[in-house]
Order: C-alpha cells, then sequence, then structure tokens
C-alpha cells in the first residue's frame, strides 16, 4: 500500500529538511486553560520527526488563527501557508466545521475542498494531514452510530486528494460514549484538556509511524497529487482574494491604518457604498473591524431588500492571540443572502453607529 507521506519521508531518507506548516485554531495552537497554555498535538509529531530522523533538519511553523475553520484560513491561504513552503501540511479543520453545525455545511464544504485543491495546484509536492477533532454537538450524531456531516466530508476530501486523515474526534467520542467523562479529555465544548492533548497527539504519530512503515515497504510508490476534474462539491472556492475594502465605490467611509491591518470606516448613519467584484468573480463574504458598541451593517444584492449584518453573536476571529486584532467574518451562504453575487450594496442603518469593512471575499467563477 502506498504511503500518503511518501514525499515527505523520502525528503528525510534523502537527507534533506522537513518544513511543517501546521493550520488551525486554538484547538491546533493549544487552548488555554485558565492562565497556563496546553502543549498541542503537533507538538508531540515534532518530537516522534526529531526522534525517528535525529539527522534531519525539521522545521515547524505554526500558523495559527484563532476562533476559525477553513473558511476564513481559506482566505490567508497564501500569506499564511503557500508562503511559507511547506513539505508538509498539518491541518485541523473538524472541530470548528462541527462547530458552524449543519448550516455551516454550505461555507466549510466549498472552502475545506477549495483549500486542498488551492494546496495541491500551487504546491502538488506537499503532503497533507487533515486532523478532525470533536464539537460537543456531534456527539448527537457518534451516539446514533452516524458520522457526522462535517467529518464525512473531510473523509471524503481526504480519499479524493490522496491525504491522510486523522479523525481523533472519532476516538474521543467512542470513549466518551463507552462511560468516560467528557470532562477527563475535554476542558469545554471544543478545546481538549491536557489529557485530550496526550491522546489527540498519540493518535497522531500511530497514524503517521503506519505512514512510515508502508513507505518503507513501497519506496517507489508515490501516490498521485493531481488535481481530479471531478470535485466533490458542485463549486468549491477556488483561487481565494481578500479584496481590500477601498476598491468598492464608498461614501461617508474613511480610511484608517493601525499597525498591519488597514479598513474603510464610518460614523454616520446612511453612510453607503457598492461593490462590483472583477471578471465576474463571486463575492461570498466580507470581514469587519471589531466597533464598541458592536457595528450593524445593511447589505443587499441590487434591487433586492436589505439584510441587517451584526456582530452581535457573529463568529470573529483574530490572526493573532491579542484582541485588539480581532475581526468579524460575513459569509453570505448563512446570513440569508444569496451564497455568491458579483454586486453588492451596503449602509449604515440609522441605529448603527459605527462600522469598519476590511475586504470582501471572492472566489473564481465556476
Amino acid at each position: 500500500m502506498k504511503s500518503l507521506l511518501h514525499r515527505s519521508f523520502a525528503r528525510l531518507c534523502a537527507g534533506e529538511r522537513l518544513r511543517l506548516v501546521v493550520i488551525g485554531n486554538s484547538v491546533s495552537a493549544g487552548a488555554p486553560a485558565q492562565e497556563e497554555l496546553l502543549g498541542s498535538f503537533y507538538g508531540a509529531l515534532e518530537s516522534w520527526f526529531r526522534r525517528t530522523f535525529p539527522e534531519n533538519i525539521i522545521e515547524v511553523v505554526p500558523r495559527i488563527i484563532y476562533a476559525v475553520g477553513p473558511e476564513t484560513q481559506l482566505f490567508y491561504q497564501q500569506s499564511r501557508l503557500l508562503a511559507e513552503e511547506p513539505d508538509l501540511v498539518l491541518a485541523e479543520f473538524g472541530a470548528a466545521n462541527g462547530a458552524w453545525g449543519r448550516p455551516g455545511l454550505a461555507v466549510t464544504e466549498p472552502a475545506t475542498e477549495g483549500y486542498v485543491r488551492e494546496l495541491r495546484r500551487q504546491r502538488p509536492n506537499a503532503d497533507l494531514i487533515l486532523m478532525m477533532g470533536l464539537y460537543k454537538t456531534m456527539l448527537d450524531d457518534y451516539g446514533a452510530s452516524l458520522v457526522p456531516p462535517s467529518a464525512d466530508f473531510l473523509h471524503r476530501v481526504a480519499r479524493h486528494y490522496n491525504a491522510l486523515a486523522v479523525d481523533a474526534g472519532a476516538e474521543l467520542a467512542r470513549q466518551v460514549l463507552s462511560g468516560m467523562p467528557w470532562e477527563t479529555y475535554m476542558k469545554d465544548n471544543i478545546h481538549p484538556s491536557a489529557e485530550g492533548y496526550v491522546l489527540l497527539g498519540e493518535l497522531l504519530i500511530d497514524a503517521v509511524a503506519t505512514e512510515w512503515q508502508r513507505f518503507q515497504n513501497a519506496r517507489d510508490l508515490p501516490p498521485s497529487h493531481e488535481l481530479p476534474e471531478a470535485t466533490l462539491h458542485p463549486t468549491p472556492w477556488m483561487h481565494p482574494e481578500c479584496v481590500p475594502a477601498e476598491r468598492a465605490e464608498l461614501h461617508g467611509f474613511t480610511k484608517v491604518q493601525h499597525e498591519r491591518l488597514t479598513w474603510w470606516e464610518s460614523t454616520q448613519p446612511e453612510a453607503w457604498g457598492r461593490y462590483r467584484s472583477r471578471d465576474s468573480r463571486r463575492i461570498v463574504g466580507l470581514f469587519m473591524r471589531e466597533c464598541d458598541p458592536p457595528a450593524v451593517l445593511e447589505v443587499r444584492v441590487p434591487g433586492g431588500p436589505w439584510t441587517c449584518l451584526s456582530q452581535q453573536g457573529a463568529g470573529h476571529f483574530t490572526l493573532r492571540e491579542e484582541p485588539e486584532h480581532r475581526l468579524y467574518r460575513t459569509f453570505f451562504a448563512t446570513s440569508g443572502l444569496p451564497p455568491m453575487v458579483t454586486e453588492l450594496e451596503f449602509r449604515l442603518p440609522p441605529t448603527s453607529s459605527c462600522a469598519r469593512i476590511v475586504g470582501f471575499c471572492e472566489v473564481a467563477a465556476p
């Protein structure tokens, strides 16, 4: 049987360095538990590589974006993953996909497949491990002997693109459903406890060690990394770009620069704007900067009804741990708008005191 990590092991056996880039959120980073930061599962994998290949240079680059899944990771893929020129990618999307629930599949499925296709397109020699965690509501499916839809799609993506799937969430669920208290392995609905991270690390190492054995048994049989013509999702998000808000037609907005982050801000009720994508690309969402009190922005497809987008209760993320770098994500597929449009109008309603628009999320037309 071919090893799904063939190219990584071939590099190591040739005495070359291995550059491992870790993609994920707070689950991958090591979830804060009160004042301490727990070690993550990728640390266990790093230790295994260093023990197994002591003469090689092993570079580990964590590129964490907090509080996100693939739907936001995708629009930072070029700068935070591909620019690092990885030989091996460890991506944890499973727990975040589960946190969205079934309504979120309209966002996580095209983003996940788009992420993997874009990786295969630009870095065809990079191997990929898809690490799956657990969100508490996924237990309902596991308890009914079902695979949660988010985990099922990740498994399908792994098979379709010859990636290694490590379903740690399934093992966590099995142990909890067998009588192990949830709190043994999980400290809240999504983040593992210290014992949970140990278990996830062990499961990851077991899977990688199995691939190492397969490589030794079949060194001349690398799996294909060519892009399959058929896709699992009918319209995966490809060629993603976060387009700066300044490319929109803006009335009543002012440009603001804070460190490396730029946004367009307005405190004027009835401030408005219009954004048209280029070359019929699809607009699938937008990023906004945090406001206090939370911002409210109304958006619509030209001629359609206005939809209110509020940061109150909306999903946020941070490019770094610090709260001042908090951004809010809105994807149309879960916001009452068409999942993809080519033109968008927006305005501040009279009840809103502030709005800060960072950029629009675009993907290629199918």
